[in-house]
Parts: C-alpha cells; sequence; structure tokens
C-alpha cells in the first residue's frame, strides 16, 4: 500500500476517509476523518472504515485529535 508523506496534527486532511495515525514511534493504527474530526482508531484500514460508516447511521460521532502525526493512503 503506498503512503503519502507524514503530516503534523496541525495540518488537516483535505479528504474525508482512512488514515492512519502515528501514536508512538512503533505503533501506529488507523483513524476516520469526516471532513471536521477524527472518528474512531482501529488497527485496520477496513475495521476503521466499518466502524465509521456504522458510527454515522447511528449519528454517533467520536472524535479525538491525531496525538503524533497522520499520512494519507494512496490507491
Amino acid at each position: 500500500m503506498r503512503k503519502t508523506p507524514w503530516f503534523s496534527n496541525d495540518v488537516l486532511p483535505v479528504r474525508v476517509g482512512v488514515y492512519e495515525v502515528d501514536y508512538t514511534a512503533d505503533r501506529a493504527q488507523y483513524q476516520f476523518w469526516d471532513g471536521s474530526g477524527w472518528i474512531f482508531g482501529n488497527s485496520s484500514v477496513d475495521s476503521t472504515a466499518r466502524k465509521a460508516v456504522n458510527a454515522n447511521e447511528l449519528g454517533a460521532h467520536i472524535y479525538r485529535t491525531a496525538t503524533q502525526r497522520w499520512r494519507g493512503l494512496k490507491k
């Protein structure tokens, strides 16, 4: 899977979708950016996307900020 360079947490993503978020030097996970905040964190792209869709259908919004940095996933 190709990825973009890392961005600091003060730079916001342009597109809605799943991003890799680096919480510590040895552990990264994925979060969903909905255009206004980060929703959920999980260890896989697919699981993060499914949880974000389900939360949106339920009207639930659980926001967290990227602690360290984030990067996009290229198709």
